[in-house]
């Protein structure tokens, strides 16, 4: 496993099977800036606070929606879901 500490858009990385991304931005931005570095059959995982619903039919192309799931986090009292995005 390879952990890289970098803003993304200007890490020099190798290709990946799978990336995380912690609520930082919109979904298309996250694959505007991180999805570049999936590998072709790589794989998007993006943390959410509320259920994205408005930023789901925006999806780019480039990717496909594979699930959203609804987290339960002890001790935590706001929404929290995964988004797990596919690369075509």
């Amino acid at each position: 496993m390879t952990v890289i500490h970098s803003r993304v858009e200007k890490a020099n990385l190798p290709k990946f099977s799978i990336i995380t991304a912690r609520a930082f931005s919109t979904i298309n931005n996250i694959i505007r800036l991180a999805g570049q570095h999936c590998d072709t059959t790589g794989c998007l995982v993006l943390m959410k606070g509320m259920y994205p619903k408005e930023e789901l039919p925006l999806v780019t192309d480039v990717f496909d929606l594979r699930d959203v799931i609804s987290l339960n986090i002890p001790g935590c009292d706001g929404q929290r879901h995964l988004v797990r995005l596919i690369k075509n």
